[in-house]
């Protein structure tokens, strides 16, 4: 009975966690984090009820220091509540991580679905509504009012961010490539369509940089394979992503061309002058403020999610010098890795770091041999690949610890083995 009622949870904050909005450019993710909270509230009560049965392993332990340390810097951070809750409009605070960690517990320990098929049912839906409505909000543009917020941030699907739209998406498409190029049914085909229509559209270059990393992964795995239908398929999908991205880079006045030449002269920028400070939208300089900060605060950060106050209390030429010029404040370090050591600490990123290689690299060499694992470990990769220069958000961090826990699972496991 246990395992379903978690399984029906974790199902539920699948689905609505991505889905859920209150458009509004302050209150976007206020249904994400009321559904992210009590989802968790009620896997810590399932989890209390059957402790007894709970068996913790060694990437267990690693994962509970990691909350410890989360507690300890929540409560040094000069914002305590804020730190708890999170910042405005980002709510990754102490219960967040606290979340993330219950999901992968829960997924580890308890997800169990009758038939395998319920998984990737459910992940067709939730991909295939968004992308959707991403390439509506491509198309469609509205006045900017409180009646039509969702339609006037580009195709930002449901997150409120294109970067966020990214992320979502570089987690997705491994899933239904892998599954079209190995099954070749259609609906993996038409949902890899969408998705990678939404990759381009949303401009997101974390998610062209992960997108990039899993074609070399399928690359390879095609090439050991050498099978005449996978490569076929293959090629299929690569001849339309060439026409989809054609139809979105032509257009006179194409926002992707936009995007693309801007990158260009970025590169061409770097190679000629170095690194300045502006390029990647500003992230080196951002980078810069956050590892002076780190710099002062090694042990235990400024505070989970406080980043904001972090660098106001602690001005230097660099974080003013970005401040009058973007006219923006920083609340995200714009790389999830330098985001744990400037909030939690340097000690707290070793151990996320070591959790995680603990989880994937005993599994690496299976990864081109068991289907499930190869998808797992590609949209773990992915995510993991975008991070270098994203954000990590209420609406999307969830299934990359669902997909940690899942990786882990024994049931999982045992699946495999029949």
């Amino acid at each position: 009975m246990k395992n379903k009622i978690i399984t029906t949870i974790l199902t539920i904050l699948i689905i609505a966690l991505p889905i859920a909005i209150m458009p509004g450019e302050t209150t976007y993710n206020i249904p994400k984090v009321w559904t992210l909270l009590i989802g968790g509230a009620i896997l810590l009560i399932l989890l209390l009820i059957n402790y007894k049965k709970l068996k913790l392993d060694k990437k267990d332990y690693v994962i509970l220091a990691f909350a410890v340390l989360v507690f300890i810097s929540t409560m040094l951070s000069s914002k305590v509540k804020i730190s708890i809750i999170g910042e405005i409009n980002r709510y990754e605070g102490m219960l967040a991580f606290y979340t993330y960690i219950l999901i992968y517990f829960c997924a580890k320990k308890f997800l169990k679905y009758k038939d395998n098929k319920t998984l990737l049912n459910v992940l067709y839906g939730v991909y295939i509504s968004i992308s959707i409505l991403g390439i509506l909000q491509y198309y469609i543009k509205l006045p900017t009012n409180d009646l039509y917020p969702i339609f006037n941030k580009g195709a930002c699907g449901t997150f409120g961010n294109t970067n966020f739209m990214g992320s979502f998406i570089s987690m997705g498409i491994p899933i239904f490539i892998i599954t079209y190029i190995i099954k070749g049914d259609k609906i993996s085909f038409i949902t890899s369509l969408l998705v990678f229509f939404c990759l381009i559209a949303c401009r997101a270059r974390s998610g062209w940089v992960a997108f990039g990393i899993f074609s070399i992964i399928i690359l390879i795995y095609l090439i050991k394979n050498k099978n005449k239908k996978l490569f076929k398929r293959a090629v299929i999908l690569v001849v339309c992503f060439i026409m989809i991205f054609m139809l979105l880079y032509l257009p006179e006045k194409s926002i992707v061309k936009q995007k693309i030449n801007q990158v260009k002269n970025d590169v061409t920028i770097a190679k000629t002058k170095g690194l300045n400070d502006k390029l990647g939208s500003s992230r080196i300089q951002v980078w810069k403020i956050v590892i002076e900060l780190i710099e002062k605060y090694p042990i235990f950060g400024v505070g989970t999610d406080n980043l904001k106050k972090g660098i106001a209390d602690n001005l230097t030429e660099t974080s003013i010098n970005f401040i009058l010029r973007a006219k923006v404040s920083i609340d995200k370090a714009h790389n999830e890795y330098l985001h744990i050591a400037v909030t939690l600490g340097i000690p707290s990123l070793v151990i996320y770091l070591t959790f995680l290689c603990m989880i994937v690299f005993p599994k690496l060499k299976n990864i081109l041999k068991q289907e499930k694992t190869f998808i797992n470990l590609s949209v773990i990769i992915s995510y993991l690949a975008q991070a270098f220069f994203n954000i990590s958000t209420i609406g999307v961090a969830p299934l990359f610890w669902l997909s940690l826990g899942l990786l882990d699972n024994q049931n999982f496991k045992n699946r495999i083995n029949e």
